[in-house]
């Protein structure tokens, strides 16, 4: 009795992140974006690509609109979120910051078919609104949205 019912307290639980080593990416993006303030573009990757239900990582290379160079030290969240639904998940996505203005998001848990939206915010790294080298801003955000069947 124990055992069943640890298993199904389990069902609702968030997953394990993947591990985004393991993760692989294509040549080709998904998704191109401008962000909603319109400074930066930002390309997006997914691994799988096209994301699938369950749990996805996503590659994003954020650069300065107007002269096409990568952006590092941003401070970058990340927020699954079904707005049909008007929820999101239980997971909590991990970003790791790399080099040339990659930021890599482990644990995008989709858990269900649909359109999902990636609330992602881009913040300066001091978090007072000062500007950075390479001329990103406080407060700025990209949503990309990915179908998933």
């Amino acid at each position: 009795m124990l055992v069943v019912l640890g298993a199904v307290a389990g069902c609702g639980a968030a997953p394990a992140p993947s591990g985004s080593g393991a993760a692989s990416f294509g040549d080709a993006p998904l998704l191109v974006l401008p962000s909603t303030a319109g400074t930066k573009q930002v390309t997006v990757w997914t691994s799988p690509q096209p994301p699938v239900k369950g749990v996805n990582v996503v590659r994003l290379l954020v650069t300065d609109a107007a002269t096409g160079t990568p952006l590092d030290g941003l401070g970058v969240q990340a927020v699954p979120w079904m707005p049909s639904h008007g929820h999101g998940t239980a997971a909590k996505t991990l970003v790791e910051p790399q080099q040339g203005g990659v930021y890599l998001i482990d644990n995008v848990y989709l858990y269900m078919d649909g359109s999902w939206e990636l609330r992602t915010t881009l913040t300066d790294p001091n978090g007072d609104g000062s500007t950075p080298a390479g001329g990103a801003e406080a407060g700025d955000s990209v949503v990309p949205v990915f179908d998933v069947p």
